[in-house]
């Protein structure tokens, strides 16, 4: 019995659909490759071809030099040239070059016309409506000889998912150097941007391009993050990098992936910090106490006029409330309301004030009631208004730097 890690690479030379043997294979290669369908953009490439990775090692397809998916460079001499593996280096490999090596076999009966097909299906079963949308109209494109292949629809759905010939080695070079950019864009997660990173570093490594400064633009994008704790946290990493401690781009993608998470479960992710949370309390405390002053909710100090002793009411009279002069004959009276005494304090009667009715006698005027005062309330003005609110977050920020004083106070007795 010859050793085999799954069932399809097992089984050598053509398959036979007609036993359940071969009948289960082709099930098992052709299933979509997960639950969520794949849209054809470049989100989710990495997670698609790593995916189908696993299946074409698992069906035979990505065996060295014979699988279906290693192209060799020149089809007319397979047994002396290059072969290379579509997945890893889909940016070196042309469509034609495909085209000509799949025209070898695609229309004889043999396993590597089976394989294609299957990796055809697999890929169809695997992408959503929309993707099928994007990829259909090329049908022409992954066609050989009125043949499906799945090896050109491969080259196809990778190049229509803007990696293959919008995406040249320059441009790939600039997203990576542009990674604190690019992370506002997606909300700051963290595990997408990380997928995106993965996805730069694969169309680099299938154009055999390689990068040497992947760890200072990760550092530099993380550090863009809105999260204050995991900023500081991502800091401690480049600090410890910089003193001489081994850190490659894998290891700090998990870092900053792990703390990323463990941040979200807690619920802690762009939390506000101690004394923020100190300045919101506040600002909301003044907040409420300004809507219950609008709405005259706040408590009134009653007035000692407005409930006499004696109980006579808070009803000014009207010789009062209009300063109503007296007959001559009763000018120099004095005049009683609330057990108070008032006297017409005006220049017939020796006082100083323009005729009005007052506590103090007319020999005890000062003339203070003459000085006419404007008490009109005056608009307030725009840079008052903006001092107004200035000061008022000012008084809040006070407040907390009070509190937390005093808790440090507290804490060191």
């Amino acid at each position: 019995m010859a050793f085999a890690l799954t069932p399809a690479t097992a089984v050598e030379g053509v398959l036979d659909y007609t036993s359940r043997e071969g009948s289960k294979i082709y099930s098992s290669a052709t299933r979509a490759l997960s639950e969520d369908l794949y849209d054809c953009t470049p989100d989710g490439l990495f997670n698609f071809l790593e995916t189908l990775g696993d299946r074409a090692a698992e069906c035979g397809w990505s065996l060295e030099d014979i699988g279906i998916l290693y192209i060799p460079e020149d089809p007319a001499n397979p047994d002396t040239t290059t072969y290379l593996n579509l997945l890893d280096h889909y940016g070196q490999i042309e469509e034609d070059e495909i085209r000509a090596h799949e025209v070898t076999y695609i229309d004889q009966p043999c396993r590597s016309a089976q394989d294609t097909n299957m990796l055809y299906k697999c890929i169809m079963s695997s992408i959503s409506k929309e993707g099928k949308d994007k990829i259909r109209i090329w049908s022409v494109d992954y066609k050989v000889r009125n043949y499906v292949s799945g090896v050109l629809l491969l080259k196809v759905l990778i190049r229509e998912s803007h990696l293959d010939t919008n995406a040249t080695t320059t441009s790939i070079r600039m997203q990576l150097s542009e990674l604190h950019v690019f992370l506002p864009t997606i909300g700051h997660d963290i595990t997408k941007f990380n997928q995106h990173v993965q996805l730069l570093i694969k169309a680099l490594t299938a154009r055999g391009e390689t990068t040497h400064d992947l760890l200072s633009n990760l550092f530099k994008g993380y550090l863009a993050a809105s999260d204050k704790v995991f900023v500081l946290y991502m800091t401690r990493k480049q600090e410890e990098y910089e003193e001489g401690k081994v850190y490659n781009p894998k290891m700090i993608m998990n870092l900053a992936n792990t703390k990323y998470k463990t941040l979200k479960q807690k619920g802690e992710w762009n939390a506000p910090t101690a004394e923020e949370e100190k300045i919101l309390a506040l600002e909301a405390e003044m907040s409420q106490i300004k809507k219950g002053a609008k709405k005259g909710g706040g408590k009134k100090i009653p007035s000692k006029a407005a409930k006499p002793p004696g109980g006579q009411g808070d009803a000014k009279p009207n010789w009062l409330k209009h300063n109503r002069p007296p007959h001559q004959n009763e000018i120099n009276k004095p005049r009683n309301w609330n057990s108070l005494e008032y006297h017409w304090c005006h220049k017939d009667t020796g006082g100083k004030c323009p005729g009005i009715w007052r506590r103090h006698t007319p020999k005890e005027c000062k003339g203070i009631a003459s000085k006419k005062r404007d008490f009109t309330k005056k608009p307030e003005s725009d840079k008052a208004a903006a001092f107004k609110k200035s000061r008022s977050l000012k008084l809040s920020k006070a407040y907390a730097t009070v509190i937390e004083e005093g808790e440090d106070a507290e804490d060191s007795e």
